[in-house]
């Protein structure tokens, strides 16, 4: 039996054929099970609730009491300085009870000098009654003993008249007179005596009526000091409830957002008039992660990529970013992340504050053969 010369190169052309194959997808096989195991693939959380931030973020303009607006000048883009009044709340009844309080300290200012001038001059009456004291004391005492003197004079006088008397050089009438003259010298001694305690009490008397009086001045001046303190301490706080009613800007900025506000508008404590965009200030981006999937992944160092939302990604680029803080507590089920050091990616796009956009931060790099056993262990558990 004979076979054909050109059967036999047609099977060994096929056989060859089929070798290729075999060694093409063996080597498919080999590129794609390495590509298993060595290659690398990111994994990213991501945030549609992102934005660009000035550092420190805007200031929020908001009365801390209701009221009702008497003026305001608040305007978008407004250019502001720290304390610049905004918004004037109506504060009639505080502006009464304030000059009230301020024209009673003013009286009671007046109320005590009136007081110290009258405790001065009684102090200085106390003094003068005093010294009178003093020198009504030793002329008492001169007089006592002068008189104390002019009685033994006069008793001596008659004691040596006695024996004259029996002697009969004198007569009985002369020597009754030099003896009634004792007795007057002596009861004039006795009231010098009176005199001098009496005067001495009513010194006393004087003198306590002076404290007395000088007492109930005191009393009347401390009370009157407890009601200043008390003003002094009322008025502070008056004056704070009347700046409460001023809302002035709380930083240096421009107003970046500005609720419509009309004269006559009831606001309420904690309203949101307004916000101050800082000037000056490093612009940062700032999202809110979904906390399971964010806690525990993002850390500070990490890159991310924030893409404008308005800006297609393909036209203009992404920003380049890198994770500088990370809220250790989620709110609402999301946890606060911000990111610095934006880059000049975004081709003819001013970045300012406000802007929004998406962000993904890459949280790791696994092999694709990881990230399969880790979706079949999610998936089976």
């Amino acid at each position: 039996m004979s076979y054909d010369f050109r059967d036999s190169l047609s099977a060994l052309e096929d056989r060859g054929r089929h070798t290729v194959a075999i060694g093409t997808v063996l080597v498919v096989l080999a590129i794609w099970s390495a590509w298993l195991v060595l290659g690398r693939v990111s994994l990213y959380v991501t945030s549609s609730s992102s934005r660009i931030e000035v550092a420190g973020a805007a200031f929020p303009v908001e009365p801390t009491v209701p009221g009702r607006v008497v003026s305001s000048s608040l305007q978008l883009g407004q250019r502001v300085r720290k304390g610049d009044v905004l918004v004037r709340l109506e504060a009639r009844e505080q502006e009464y009870l304030l000059n009230e309080q301020k024209a009673r300290r003013e009286a009671l200012e007046q109320e005590l000098a009136a007081l110290g001038t009258q405790l001065e001059a009684e102090n200085k009456a106390l003094e003068g009654v005093r010294q009178l004291a003093d020198a009504s004391r030793g002329e008492s005492s001169a007089r006592r003993q002068e008189a104390a003197i002019a009685a033994q004079e006069a008793a001596k006088e008659a004691e040596r008249l006695q024996p004259l008397l029996e002697k009969r050089f004198i007569s009985a009438a002369e020597y009754e007179a030099k003896v009634h003259a004792a007795g007057r010298q002596r009861a004039s001694s006795r009231a010098a005596g009176f005199s001098s305690e009496r005067s001495s009490a009513e010194m006393r008397v004087s003198e306590g009526d002076r404290i007395a009086r000088i007492a109930e001045l005191e009393r009347q001046s401390s009370n009157l000091l407890g009601e200043r303190n008390a003003l002094d301490a009322a008025i502070p706080r008056l004056q704070a409830e009347l700046d409460k009613r001023v809302i002035v800007a709380p930083a240096d900025g421009t107003i970046g957002s500005v609720m419509a506000i009309q004269q006559g508008m009831n606001l309420t404590a904690g309203q949101r008039l307004a916000t101050v965009v800082p000037e000056g200030g490093d612009l940062q981006i700032v999202a809110y992660l979904p906390a399971p999937e964010a806690l525990g992944r993002v850390r500070e160092g990490q890159q991310a990529r924030l893409r404008l939302d308005g800006f297609p990604w393909t036209q203009y680029g992404a920003i380049e970013a890198r994770v500088v803080r990370v809220a250790e507590e989620d709110s609402e089920g999301k946890i606060r992340v911000e990111l610095g050091s934006l880059s000049e990616s975004v081709r003819t796009v001013a970045l300012k504050h406000g802007l929004t956009g998406s962000l993904e931060v890459q949280v790791d790099r696994l092999s694709p053969l990881s990230l399969v056993f880790r979706r079949l262990a999610g998936s089976v558990g």
